[in-house]
Order: structure tokens, then C-alpha cells, then sequence
């Protein structure tokens, strides 16, 4: 569906590129009228759906990462420098980076292993 020109570059391409394009880097003015205007309605559906379809692709790697997790910790204790703490989903890392609009960092790395304990190995040697 093609949708008329509103004559604001960013507001244009993002209506034209869809919802792939809203980004940490997105102006706000253009998150903004995206969230108010009727003009952005199909935008709007299409960026529901696939934040609800990244969200359930990402809980699906938090329950691997924590199989991994689990499996790494039932290994022998052989701890090596090079062993993992934790098992932590790149998608999960992105989509946290995008809520903050921060580069990934010791910080948030700290609160999501609080967040998701299960994703580390000393978790599961503990239980």
C-alpha cells in the first residue's frame, strides 16, 4: 500500500521502508507521529507484529541459552580461563541495547544475568 507524502524526509522513508527501519538511531519526531497518526496505522500493525514475533523468537533462545547453561554446568569441574559464565542470546542483546538506546555494556550485562539468572552456569551448578 502506498502511503501519501507528509513532505518530512524520515517520516517518508520510514513509511515507505516499513518497520525494519525504526531504530535506536530513528529521530524522535518520527517515532512520535508513527505512534499518534492515523497515517501510520498499517506501520504501526506491521511493527506489533513482528516485535511480538522477534519477542517469541527471543524467549525461544533464552530457553536454549539456558539448556546450554544447564549442560555446561553438569561438565566436570575443569575450569579454564576461556570457560563461560553465562550464555547470554545476541537477539536478547540487541533488543536490550534498542530499549536503552545504549551500546551493550558491564552494566547491562550485569542486570540482565539478574533478569534471566537461569543464563548463567553458576546458576544451575547451584541447583
Amino acid at each position: 500500500m502506498d502511503l501519501p507524502k507528509t513532505g518530512d524526509a524520515a517520516l517518508d522513508f520510514a513509511s515507505e521502508a516499513g518497520p525494519r527501519v525504526i531504530s535506536p538511531d530513528t529521530p524522535d519526531h518520527v517515532i512520535e507521529e508513527i505512534g499518534k497518526s492515523r497515517f501510520f496505522s498499517p506501520l504501526r500493525d506491521a511493527m506489533r507484529k513482528m516485535k511480538l514475533e522477534d519477542r517469541r523468537i527471543i524467549d525461544l533462545e533464552i530457553q536454549a541459552a539456558t539448556q546450554k547453561a544447564k549442560f555446561y554446568a553438569s561438565l566436570p569441574n575443569r575450569r579454564t580461563p576461556f570457560d563461560p559464565d553465562a550464555f547470554i542470546p545476541m537477539r536478547l542483546v540487541y533488543e536490550l541495547e534498542a530499549q536503552e538506546k545504549h551500546s551493550w555494556n558491564p552494566a547491562m550485562r550485569e542486570d540482565t544475568l539478574r533478569c534471566y539468572p537461569q543464563l548463567t552456569v553458576e546458576y544451575w551448578r547451584h541447583h
